[in-house]
């Protein structure tokens, strides 16, 4: 719209106006004298109806060159708001990219860590059977509990994390 608006200036301007004017009562004047050829001894001051019409065209001939500086400027700006335009519409791109690879890595980690927690699920029921057989001690159970705890809240937080991502 800048650069339409900048270019019409260096083009000639016309501009057209009509006027109609119309005096109900126009003043008169008394003569003493009557003027030769005229009966009445008054004379009207001005006219009833007045119509003016006027046409104009303007050209500025020289402007310092302002009005191509200013159309090289709008063209500018111009150019200025597409790079913009394109740059922003790069980052949101690059922003969507991201967005889903942090998805697909979080739910790969959640993959791992369930089958994790899988493998120590079937640890855990081998020491068990173990420390039945009394040849692992209880601490040893409380060791691969707190790695399947860990392991759980882990998997909560990548959840948690998947759902903020979604």
């Amino acid at each position: 719209e800048e650069v339409s608006i900048q270019s019409a200036s260096q083009y000639p301007v016309f501009s057209m106006g009509a006027m109609f004017n119309h005096q109900s009562e126009v003043a008169s004047l008394e003569l003493p004298f009557a003027l030769p050829g005229s009966s009445p001894s008054t004379i009207e001051a001005g006219v009833k109806d007045q119509y003016d019409l006027s046409v104009s065209v303007s050209q500025p001939i020289f402007t310092g060159f302002r009005t191509s500086s200013l159309i090289r400027a709008a063209n500018q700006q111009l150019q200025s708001k597409e790079i913009k335009k394109n740059v922003v519409g790069n980052e949101l791109m690059l922003a969507v990219g991201n967005l889903y690879y942090q998805s697909q890595l979080n739910m790969l980690q959640r993959k791992v860590l369930e089958q994790s927690e899988k493998r120590i699920e079937n640890q855990l029921t081998l020491i068990r059977n173990l420390m039945e057989a009394e040849q692992k001690t209880a601490f040893d159970t409380l060791e691969v509990t707190n790695r399947k705890l860990s392991i759980g809240s882990q998997l909560i937080k990548l959840k948690d994390g998947y759902e903020i991502l979604l």
